[in-house]
């Protein structure tokens, strides 16, 4: 398979037997860590977890690997970090890794 992960809590191919559910959800933000790596597998929300997390990844720099499901996806999330100061270095599979400059 191509995806390093293949791991989730639905399954997409019985979507009538999920259970719907409400979460919080938290911006990295809001943590008080400083992560040397942040590994972002969002089945198409890698935008909106790099936008809870600008200030993460301004104070602290770490390795972004971001799970893109297609160019278009890889291209908006390439754009974000870029303007973080940010430089794409590679891809495993479907995994993408930017560093800081």
């Amino acid at each position: 398979s191509n995806n390093c992960g293949l791991y989730s809590l639905v399954d997409f191919e019985d979507v009538n037997n999920t259970i719907q559910e409400t979460i919080e959800i938290i911006k990295l933000d809001d943590f008080d860590f400083a992560p040397d790596i942040i590994k972002i597998d969002t089945q198409g929300f890698e935008e909106k977890v790099l936008l809870g997390a600008t200030k993460t990844l301004t104070l602290h720099s770490p390795v972004i690997i971001a799970e893109c499901e297609s160019k278009a996806q890889k291209n908006k999330v390439n754009k974000m970090l870029d303007n973080l100061g940010y430089t794409f270095v590679g891809k495993y599979k479907k995994d993408f890794i930017w560093i800081k400059n």
